[in-house]
């Protein structure tokens, strides 16, 4: 079976007529639906101001087929995209609806509407660059999920992300050789989180420390930096991780920006991921953050604590503040809440969490872990749709989607 199957779009009436809806049984969508393998998309056509108006027509119709097509069938397979030149008009479709889109710096775009339709509409000036780039969607949008310096760069790091996912949605994630000692000790990370709790440190030290040769493929890197999302290896398994970034201070902005809706979002796809999930628990953990993230409730396998980690229902000086609202001595109350909740023992005391580690020994305790859960099977009942979806799509094609892309889900939180 082939690993995966390429496409190049031009958005010319020839390939129009290719993927016009005679042919589409006999094309490498629809073979790769058939198949289960993975589907590659790279577009580096003509803008539409390019085209001729008979060439236009074609391109919509072609554009529409493009993408109504593979989304009714998305769920047999993965679909990467790469943005190699100009994309505009309907055709911008098609890549959104692909699990994962990437673009090159300065030669790529992406836009409905182009800088001179926007100029005649709103009167805005705007460049092609500044409209639709790789800056704009990786960093703004969060349309493109990341962006390589060039041509080269770009078909070079596909190939080492393509090398994370399985060959097909019926395969597992791929296991490599390792060189890395499964026990490695870290004895950096006894020394990472500060003291004090108010300090940040970055999350990336941890997963670099932890995670096979240091090699960790970043997804959007630039988007959302509250979190960090990517794939790495972990003694020679694809794994997928999730972890909060302390850098990155919330506020007003995170509410603003949707941050209910969104883990709401999150919420869902660790309670519905039937892949072994492992947590480990680095220091805070407050209130709805701690039950989001892939706790004991949500059908978390294996839940790890710092001895640095505060498991409780939100920070103590909020709490002392709302408990002895207008009474004396708060800064007693308070020394007495941080000693009695913050830190990881009423939580293990509870069943939360399953052991208080030493963080050097993560990444022994990570992998001997993956070994157990490598032959852990769960299903759920079937749903029709996930309402909270941008799109909604079916529930099925979400777990399977973290089943064939995340093979094993290592998740880590402050």
């Amino acid at each position: 079976m082939a690993a995966f199957t390429l496409i190049r779009s031009s958005g010319g009436i020839l390939n129009a007529v290719k993927t016009s809806l005679k042919t589409f049984c006999n094309s490498p969508q629809s073979r790769s639906a058939f198949s289960g393998c993975k589907l590659i998309h790279t577009s580096r056509g003509r803008t539409s101001g390019q085209l001729s108006v008979q060439e236009r027509i074609e391109s919509k119709r072609r554009a529409a087929l493009q993408g109504g097509g593979p989304s009714r069938i998305e769920a047999q397979h993965k679909r990467i995209s790469l943005i190699m030149g100009p994309c505009a008009g309907g055709a911008v479709y098609s890549p959104a609806l692909t699990d994962f889109t990437f673009m090159v710096k300065d030669t790529s775009y992406l836009f409905i509407t182009g800088p001179d339709v926007v100029k005649s509409v709103t009167n805005e000036d705007v460049t092609q660059e500044e409209l639709g780039g790789a800056k704009t969607h990786t960093a703004v949008s969060g349309v493109a999920h990341k962006a390589f310096e060039n041509d080269v760069d770009a078909l070079l790091n596909l190939r080492q992300f393509f090398n994370f996912l399985p060959l097909s949605n019926k395969d597992s994630a791929p296991v490599i050789e390792c060189h890395d000692p499964s026990d490695r000790l870290v004895p950096g990370l006894d020394t990472l989180v500060p003291f004090e709790s108010t300090k940040a440190y970055d999350m990336l030290d941890i997963i670099h420390g932890i995670v096979d040769e240091r090699e960790f493929f970043e997804i959007m890197p630039n988007y959302a930096k509250n979190i960090v999302v990517g794939f790495a290896r972990m003694n020679g398994r694809t794994v997928g991780i999730v972890g909060n970034q302390p850098k990155v201070a919330s506020g007003t902005a995170q509410e603003y920006g949707g941050i209910i809706r969104h883990g709401a979002k999150l919420l869902f796809a660790f309670a519905e991921a039937t892949v072994p999930k492992i947590t480990i628990i680095t220091r805070k953990a407050y209130g709805g953050a701690y039950d989001v993230m892939s706790s004991k409730h949500l059908r978390g396998d294996v839940n790890y604590a710092w001895p640095s980690a505060e498991v409780a229902v939100m920070g103590a000086k909020g709490a002392v503040q709302i408990i002895f609202r207008g009474k004396k001595n708060q800064a007693e109350a308070e020394a007495e809440y941080v000693e009695k909740f913050a830190n990881p023992f009423p939580a293990a005391v509870r069943g939360f969490v399953d052991d208080i580690i030493q963080p050097s020994t993560t990444r022994m305790r990570i992998c001997r872990d993956l070994e157990v859960l490598a032959s852990k099977t769960q299903s759920n009942p079937w749903k029709k749709n996930m309402p909270i979806s941008r799109y909604s799509p079916p529930t099925e094609h979400y777990t399977l989607q973290l089943r064939a892309i995340t093979h094993t889900l290592t998740q880590i939180k402050i």
